[in-house]
C-alpha cells in the first residue's frame, strides 16, 4: 500500500485547476463542442521570487520540508532554477491569457523527492509527487511467476531511480491493481529498449508477467517479453480533427453522472470526453482518472458523441506530461 506521507503528497489542493476554455467546466453543463485556443505571442516573464516564496511556503506548510530559518536562495545553479540546501526549485510559465496565469514548479531533492505544483490565482492548485526519498512500493500479491496468458497486457511507465538507490529502475503500472515494481526484459534487445524508455513519459503497452519474491524494487519484478507496438489512430471519419500533444488531466464525474470522466485541456483549452478503442489503453485511462497526473494525449477528436460535452477524444498514445514542453 502506498504511506500516508506519499498520499498526503499527491492529494490534491480543495482549488480545482482554473479553465481556460470557452466550454463550461461543470460537469452537470458541459458546452458543446469547446474550440481550442493556442496562446498567442510571447509569454510574458516569470514573477521568480513571487512564486518560488509561494511554492516553498507551500511545502514547508505540508510537511515536506522543514521550515528551519529563512532559505538564502541562490538563482544560479541552474536555467530558471532556484536552489537552497538539499533542495532546487524550477520555475516555469505554463499558461497566460486573458483569463489566468498558470505556473508550474518543480521541486527537486538530493533525496530524490521531486514534487511538481501548479500555481495559479495566488495560490498552489494542484500538488503531485514523482518520487519519494523512501519509495514504498505497491504490488498485487501473486506467485513467483504468472504465466504470460494471466499477466497479459500491461500499459507502464519507466522510471530511473536516485543514485543512492541499489536498482537502476522501477516500472509504474497503470492499467489493473499491480502497482510499481522492478522490470527487466527477457533478451538484451529488450533491456535497451526499456532504458530507451525510461523517463520519456510514454506509457507503453507491454506483454509481461510478473516475479514476486525477488531482489528488485518492492521486491517483485515485471519481466517484459515484447513491447506492443503503437496503435494506429482510429479510422478517419468526415469531421475528426486531430489531436496531437494535447496536455491536462483525466478528470472524474461524480457517480450520478451520465458519463465516469472528461479531459480537462490546459493546453489548448477545453473539457472533452475522452475514451480508448485499445482495451489496456481504456484501462489506463481509469488508472489515470484518479492519479491527477497531467499527460499529454494523441488521437482524434469527434463531434456529435454521446459523451462529456458531445465531443470524444479517442486517444490513441498517452505520455505523462513534461511541463517544460507545454505550449511547444
Amino acid at each position: 500500500m502506498e504511506s500516508e506521507a506519499f498520499r498526503t503528497l499527491t492529494a490534491p489542493t480543495k482549488s480545482p485547476l482554473a479553465s481556460t476554455s470557452h466550454a463550461s467546466p461543470s460537469p452537470s453543463d458541459p458546452s458543446q463542442g469547446a474550440t481550442p485556443a493556442v496562446p498567442e505571442g510571447e509569454a510574458a516573464p516569470v514573477p521568480a521570487i513571487w512564486l518560488r516564496d509561494l511554492a516553498w511556503e507551500h511545502l514547508v506548510q505540508a510537511g515536506i520540508v522543514e521550515g528551519a530559518g529563512d532559505p538564502v536562495w541562490d538563482d544560479s545553479c541552474g536555467p530558471a532554477s532556484h536552489c537552497w540546501g538539499a533542495w532546487r526549485l524550477e520555475l516555469r510559465r505554463l499558461q497566460a491569457d486573458a483569463e489566468t496565469d498558470r505556473f508550474g514548479v518543480r521541486a527537486v531533492s538530493v533525496e530524490g523527492i521531486v514534487v511538481e505544483m501548479v500555481v495559479a490565482s495566488d495560490a498552489v492548485v494542484s500538488t503531485q509527487a514523482l518520487s519519494t526519498a523512501t519509495p514504498e512500493p505497491t504490488r498485487r500479491p501473486g506467485p513467483s511467476a504468472t504465466p504470460a496468458a494471466e499477466g497479459g497486457l500491461h500499459v507502464v511507465t519507466l522510471h530511473s531511480l536516485p543514485p543512492q538507490s541499489p536498482y537502476d529502475d522501477m516500472v509504474r503500472i497503470w492499467n489493473g491493481a499491480l502497482g510499481q515494481m522492478g522490470v527487466r526484459g527477457t533478451d538484451e534487445t529488450l533491456e535497451q529498449a526499456l532504458e530507451a524508455l525510461r523517463d520519456t513519459g510514454r506509457l507503453v503497452v507491454v506483454e509481461a508477467w510478473l516475479e514476486d519474491a525477488v531482489a528488485d524494487y518492492g521486491d517483485a519484478r515485471l519481466v517484459v517479453e515484447r513491447i506492443v507496438a503503437e496503435g494506429s489512430l482510429p479510422g478517419p471519419r468526415d469531421g475528426d480533427g486531430l489531436v496531437e500533444g494535447w496536455v491536462g488531466t483525466v478528470v472524474p464525474l461524480p457517480a450520478a453522472a451520465t458519463y465516469d470522466d472528461y479531459f480537462d485541456s490546459w493546453w489548448p483549452g477545453g473539457q472533452y470526453g475522452i475514451a480508448a478503442d485499445d482495451a489496456a489503453l481504456a484501462e489506463a485511462l481509469v488508472g489515470l482518472r484518479d492519479s491527477g497526473e497531467a499527460v499529454r494525449i494523441w488521437g482524434v477528436l469527434r463531434g456529435n458523441e454521446s459523451d462529456y460535452g458531445q465531443v470524444q477524444i479517442v486517444v490513441s498514445r498517452i505520455e505523462l506530461a513534461d511541463l517544460d514542453r507545454v505550449g511547444d
